[in-house]
């Protein structure tokens, strides 16, 4: 499990596997006060406790008195495993790991977690690249995120289900789809190891997670207001990088309906001075983007004009810091822009404003029967289109002149 701060590993502490990722986090920041030994002792004890517990109920022949669940095991297994990395030692332990040797043994094959994704990923073909993109982006980043939280591996049947729901809870709040595909993808994986013909798992350790509700209806949109706070905020006197990469993101997601994979790989030499905007095709296949050419809106130029070439466009943690500050600096309520809302509230406006769903669909690299069956059922005044497009810069071309000099 992922802990961005030692309170939140504390807090998070509820079950003997909390236990044990929490201490496990502690261990690994490195610089030790006197209060965090404290800690790590503390949830040592907490593991040596239902270590000690797990004994009780698997007896001293090693035979369980009543019935375990894998999750039990999993436990066990799991604060074992901490004390043996901090040496400590007590008789029971080794009957208890001699249990949970055996029953790795009867149970599952104790297997490498990157030895199974590996094997997994070469039962799709480079003809199938794109299952084999969403393989590799969903189930290839939780094993390498797994990799990087343990010391020393992880076999396949020591993941357990908080160690899944700690992937997707350090996701960064993704869209109730990717999450939910992201999980689907994880449980596949272990459902194919629990399937093999060597059984690397018992159970899979996604059963038991939600999927989120997934939004239906009209795609959401932001509003005028908190658009025209968001460039209120980067038109600007003040020359700084920062600013531009921001800016910059911003047209091309509000102003030109880009997707965020699309602006993530527009490099200097794309958009060019009459204002040609090339969506190039990358090398592979990359979910989101789809290659074009299209002459970005006099809005979006108004803003790439002020902004130099060789800025690139901002990152995920800069640009969101930059929004909610807009929008905190504006009192404007976060709900008015909701999440990559850029594309969609561009589609919107720009239809209600002209009224091309052929053109809107070729500037955005998508069918123009998303465009009508999706975007055309949304609610938007003409004249509010027409607010939305008269957003331009003011003080941001006088900063412009101040960087290039």
């Amino acid at each position: 499990m992922k802990f961005k701060t030692l309170n939140q590993a504390l807090a998070s502490i509820t079950t003997t596997t909390d236990a044990a990722h929490g201490t496990r986090y502690i261990c690994e920041l490195g610089s030790f006060n006197g209060q965090r030994r404290r800690i790590v002792r503390g949830r040592l004890d907490l593991c040596e406790s239902a270590v000690r517990e797990f004994y009780a109920t698997i007896g001293q022949s090693g035979d369980a008195k009543l019935a375990l669940s894998p999750q039990q095991v999993s436990d066990a297994a799991c604060a074992y495993s901490l004390l043996r990395q901090h040496g400590i030692t007590d008789p029971i332990y080794v009957i208890v790991n001699r249990y949970l040797e055996a029953k790795a043994k009867n149970e599952s094959v104790p297997y490498d977690l990157t030895d199974a994704y590996d094997e997994y990923l070469a039962h799709y073909s480079h003809e199938q690249k794109v299952q084999r993109h969403f393989v590799e982006q969903r189930v290839g980043k939780f094993c390498g995120w797994m990799m990087r939280n343990t010391r020393n591996g992880v076999k396949c049947h020591q993941v357990c289900s908080l160690d899944v729901t700690g992937y997707l809870g350090q996701l960064n709040n993704p869209a109730p789809r990717t999450y939910n595909g992201t999980l689907s993808y994880i449980s596949s994986f272990f459902e194919w190891c629990r399937k093999s013909c060597r059984k690397y798992v018992v159970s899979n350790p996604c059963e038991g997670i939600d999927f989120k509700p997934t939004p239906s209806g009209e795609p959401e949109i932001a509003t005028v207001r908190a658009v025209e706070a968001i460039f209120n905020q980067l038109d600007s006197d003040m020359a700084s990088e920062d600013l531009y990469a921001c800016a910059k993101r911003a047209a091309l997601s509000f102003f030109c309906g880009m997707r965020t994979a699309e602006i993530a790989r527009i490099g200097p030499e794309d958009i060019l001075q009459d204002g040609t905007v090339i969506v190039r095709r990358p090398k592979g296949y990359t979910k989101g983007v789809h290659p074009r050419v299209f002459k970005a809106p006099d809005t979006a130029r108004a803003w790439l004009d002020c902004i130099p070439a060789s800025i690139a466009p901002a990152g995920d943690t800069l640009y969101r810091r930059m929004v909610s500050c807009a929008l905190k600096n504006y009192k404007v309520p976060q709900s008015e822009v909701p999440r990559n809302a850029g594309r969609h509230t561009f589609i919107t406006y720009d239809l209600a404003k002209r009224g091309l769903p052929e053109s809107t669909a070729g500037m955005c690299g998508t069918s123009i029967g998303v465009i009508k069956n999706h975007y055309q059922s949304v609610s938007v005044s003409v004249t509010d289109a027409e607010e939305y497009f008269s957003i331009r810069p003011k003080s941001m071309s006088v900063a412009r002149a101040l960087f290039d000099s």
